[in-house]
């Protein structure tokens, strides 16, 4: 990842919790009040090299028992060199029966659940088994989702598709980010496999509801 996005990514960082860069990247636990989260109902903590950022609301409601995360960011500054055969773009109506053969905490984890406009599909035996996605980060369409039916894991599916919206991001955007779980092995390799940068974790904890 070349200096001039690392900067980019830290003024991300900066803007949303109301700091500095400098002040971004103090060691330590540095606690705020939600700035550019606006209303989230939940804590929001960036881990950042030495520095932990903690965001919180202003008026706390319930108990914060929802952990999500740890997640690892990662960032993508050149057009990735993997290329797979039949990787093609598809309209999000089509992809009804990925999601139920993957359920829908994978179809919200990778983003899809967010209706994004561009989505890049790979197709086996006339049916759509892997799917990423570009869903908006920094006011463009360059936040990576991977979807890969479980039966068609370990083909290089996932990668490629990924590859496609990376690429497509990169050329577009300047820079692609992908996020996924730390307990989400394969979904990180195939972010290794392309370039990406680790740079970053997050954790969210929000209140139970219902």
């Amino acid at each position: 990842m070349r200096a001039e996005t690392r900067a980019v990514v830290d003024q991300f960082w900066a803007d949303l919790f109301g700091l500095t860069a400098e002040e971004l990247h103090r060691p330590g636990t540095t606690a705020v009040q939600h700035a550019g989260l606006g209303d989230y109902p939940g804590i929001y903590v960036l881990m950042l090299g030495r520095s932990v950022i903690v965001s919180s609301p202003d008026k706390p409601s319930g108990e914060f028992t929802q952990v999500l995360g740890p997640s690892v960011h990662a960032y993508l500054d050149t057009v990735p060199d993997h290329r797979v055969d039949g990787i093609r773009q598809a309209a999000y109506g089509e992809l009804g029966r990925l999601r139920e053969v993957c359920g829908e905490a994978q179809w919200e984890e990778s983003g899809f659940a967010e209706k994004p406009e561009r989505c890049f599909v790979g197709d086996l035996d006339g049916q759509i088994v892997a799917a990423s996605n570009l869903t908006p980060w920094r006011g463009a369409p360059a936040d990576v989702g991977v979807l890969v039916d479980p039966a068609f894991a370990g083909r290089g599916l996932g990668t490629g598709v990924a590859a496609a919206a990376a690429a497509d991001a990169v050329r577009t955007a300047g820079t692609a980010r992908y996020r996924a779980l730390e307990t989400n092995t394969a979904s990180l390799r195939i972010a290794t496999r392309l370039g990406f940068t680790a740079y970053g974790r997050n954790l969210a904890l929000k209140p139970q509801t219902g």
